[in-house]
């Protein structure tokens, strides 16, 4: 609080007198408490459904629907209405910034898959609200309400009807909404959050992003810098990555897992050719085949199993810590016939908005690819799953041209907490690396044998929470995430080596 203003504010009340910090953060304090009953009769009961997660907590939040314009140089025009979710802290006076919770994507809601990671931020909580904004375009508000086909083996029916039904998804699409893609970008949300933040009346915010969301926090720390008190950066992925850098970060996380589990014991004699095998598949399957795989049901469906199907199943398994350990044994089961597993690998893409995330790599992401590198990347690992539906992808979809500053590196010296895992598929070490170089007063750690995201494990939540508190990176002992190592890998569907007694 600017000190002149303390002292206009404590002359009104108790006579002239100094202001000490405590005397600014309580002020700061009365203040938010009184504009949170000014807007009491705003908010309203959460909305829940019978399928909604975490049913307590959303009894407990309160919500309102935020206006803002779609096109900020137009505020005239088409409105949009953005879900925001406070879930009050513990403490009846809580401290005025708050925990925001920023996901990934693009195209994740922060309602729905940021309320599902919040009780790992309980102790947060205890002095702080935490604050959800389902970013534009996203959640149940999102006018992109364009349902995928529900023929889901079509999909899967070679790389040439795959494009010209994505094209077909994208053109129908483009007719039915009611929204122009190009304002759906994160340089907008982060006005939106800050505008947001002004409305509720909070001081400052305190920033947590994993994946997509870190790019979110950047833009804030960018363009909000004095409102931003500390940032959280759980697997950094800056403009510019999507496609092809998360492609070409995926084959070399696989591969580190297949070097693992030649250098673990067990693993390697249990697959003693294991990156030879992986190779034979490739070859193998280089022209899709018909298989059969057995659904959550029990029922069999017909699937084409081709070489872009079993890099996308890799590349998805290396997300996850537990997963990855079954990397070697399902690559063996497959190169054996046995289509079995698959059957109980799900679809980590389920809670994306498609369009929200072509309107973002579209104008961020594919416009930075340089024509000679996807030349090169043709063939590539994941270019037929990931690479080229994007790229062709954004030929249809709408994009704009974004602001000159907004590609430049983020300078700041706000206290910044990076996180990065050792087997990251798609946001590995090298990027915090890069955005750490502009962050002075910013603290990177690696998490060995971690996939995406590194907040639910060891004591990374701690060091979030104690973050937070203190305001600083100066006192945070990162050494306790040294306590995580690599798993052993799994050689048959009991487990690994180590987990058999008879071993």
């Amino acid at each position: 609080m600017n000190r002149l203003r303390c002292l206009i504010v404590v002359a009104t009340t108790v006579g002239l007198t100094a202001c000490s910090p405590a005397d600014d953060a309580a002020l700061i304090r009365r203040a938010l408490q009184q504009r949170t009953s000014e807007l009491a009769g705003e908010f309203t009961s959460c909305p829940r459904t019978s399928t909604s997660s975490l049913p307590a907590l959303r009894a407990d939040s309160r919500c309102l629907l935020f206006k803002v314009a779609e096109n900020p140089d137009a505020p005239d025009g088409r409105q949009l209405d953005l879900q925001v979710m406070v879930v009050p802290a513990v403490r009846p006076l809580p401290e005025a910034d708050p925990f925001v919770i920023l996901v990934g994507g693009p195209g994740q809601a922060a309602t729905i898959d940021g309320l599902a990671v919040l009780p790992m931020f309980q102790r947060i909580r205890e002095s702080r609200d935490i604050l959800l904004v389902d970013q534009r375009g996203t959640g149940p508000l999102s006018p992109f309400d364009c349902e995928l086909p529900d023929d889901d083996t079509a999909w899967d029916a070679g790389l040439e009807l795959q494009l010209q039904l994505q094209q077909d998804y994208l053109t129908d699409c483009l007719a039915k909404i009611d929204a122009d893609p190009r304002f759906y970008t994160t340089d907008l949300a982060v006005k939106d959050l800050d505008a947001i933040r002004q409305y509720l009346g909070y001081s400052q915010l305190n920033l947590w992003g994993v994946s997509y969301g870190t790019r979110v926090a950047l833009a804030y720390l960018k363009y909000h810098e004095a409102e931003t008190r500390t940032v959280v950066l759980d697997g950094v992925a800056p403009a510019g990555i999507l496609p092809l850098e998360a492609a070409r970060d995926g084959e070399r996380a696989l591969l580190h897992v297949l070097d693992l589990c030649r250098e673990e014991a067990g693993c390697n004699a249990q697959f003693p050719a294991l990156k030879a095998h992986y190779e034979e598949l490739l070859l193998r399957h280089a022209v899709p085949q018909a298989i059969m795989i057995r659904d959550g049901s029990g029922n069999d469906k017909p699937q084409n199993f081709s070489a872009s199907t079993l890099q996308s199943l890799l590349f998805s398994m290396l997300y996850s810590r537990e997963t990855a350990r079954l990397v070697p044994w399902m690559i063996e089961r497959i190169y054996a016939g046995d289509f079995g597993a698959l059957g109980g690998v799900g679809n980590a893409s389920d809670s994306i908005n498609l369009p929200m995330h072509m309107s973002v790599i579209c104008s961020e992401d594919v416009p930075l690819i340089a024509a000679a590198d996807l030349q090169q990347a043709q063939g590539s690992f994941m270019y037929e799953a990931l690479v080229l539906p994007r790229i062709e992808g954004c030929k249809t979809w709408p994009s704009r041209t974004m602001p000159a500053d907004y590609f430049a590196p983020v300078t700041s010296a706000r206290p910044v907490l990076i996180f990065s895992a050792s087997q990251d598929p798609v946001t590995p070490k090298r990027w915090a690396e890069q955005v750490a170089q502009t962050l002075p007063n910013s603290v990177q750690v690696e998490a060995t044998g971690v996939g995406h995201g590194v907040f639910s494990y060891g004591c990374a939540r701690d060091l979030v929470a104690e973050l937070v508190e203190q305001g600083s990176v100066a006192a945070l002992d990162t050494s306790c995430l040294a306590e995580l190592s690599t798993r052993p890998f799994f050689v048959n569907a009991n487990g690994s080596v180590a987990d058999d007694p008879g071993r």
